[in-house]
């Protein structure tokens, strides 16, 4: 059975607490996981034109496609409380190398955040 490793990006009032650097081995399962967006997201800047988008520049190697995009309604209860985390896209990292994959919130096609870090097969 295949090490699954969680990618936890956690968002405060500003920006997220996210990995700039994940090692993992060869075969380890990537989840990545999507937390207190309620933070980042007051009740009055809660937009429905605002999405989440996790990007990769070589998506082959992790098992990914290129853009994984969720409306921030997919992160929403039935009564409009955030969820507290939430998965937004899993992979399997299949080739050995260095992966540049990026984070960004936008809000009526204007980006609020953006963060690139990376992803290191081992």
């Amino acid at each position: 059975m295949a090490a699954i490793y969680n990618i936890d990006i956690k968002f405060n009032r500003y920006d997220a607490t996210i990995p700039q650097v994940v090692r993992v081995a060869l075969g380890t399962k990537l989840k990545f996981n999507i937390s207190d967006l309620n933070n980042f997201f007051s009740s009055s800047t809660r937009d429905r034109n605002s999405r989440i988008e996790l990007y990769f520049e070589n998506p082959e190697g992790l098992g990914m496609e290129s853009v994984y995009s969720r409306r921030l309604s997919y992160f929403t209860e039935f009564e409009g409380q955030v969820y507290k985390r939430r998965e937004i896209a899993q992979g399997i990292a299949r080739k050995k190398g260095k992966y540049k994959y990026g984070l960004r919130v936008l809000t009526n096609n204007e980006t609020r955040y953006d963060e690139d870090p990376y992803i290191i097969v081992e």
